[in-house]
């Protein structure tokens, strides 16, 4: 049990030191979901915790799929409350439409060619 509250200690103090020395890799605020998704797994176990934030970084870094990949997996191997279903649907949901809307994005984008236009009435 001591060891369980020193190292809970040692968390939250280095949260805290971490926070106001400015040292938080937030460059980016976090979207509406992230922020639910982190709260409604703020009273879990570290390790939880810790996947939690590798899915945060990954969606903040637009890496969808392996955002998406490890929400499946915290989804198929965790037992979650209804406030943290409620949360990793609204992740899911907000991470599909982002990568739909990247695909959509560079769909719309003309192709620029690095090679010269061959004019067709040119003879060989």
């Amino acid at each position: 049990m001591y060891k369980t509250i020193a190292s809970l200690g040692l968390v939250l103090m280095m949260v805290g030191m971490e926070a106001s020395c400015g040292l938080s890799d937030d460059t980016q605020e976090k979207t509406p979901e992230q922020a639910r998704l982190v709260q409604s797994f703020s009273a879990e176990r570290s390790e939880l915790q810790q996947h939690i934030a590798e899915i945060v970084t990954a969606a903040k870094a637009r890496n969808y799929q392996e955002a998406m990949n490890k929400l499946a997996l915290l989804s198929a191997t965790t037992r979650l409350t209804q406030e943290q279903k409620i949360a990793v649907d609204f992740m899911t949901r907000q991470l599909r439409y982002d990568m739909e809307e990247e695909i959509f994005s560079d769909l719309s984008q003309p192709k620029v060619s690095s090679e010269p236009a061959k004019n067709p009435q040119e003879k060989k």
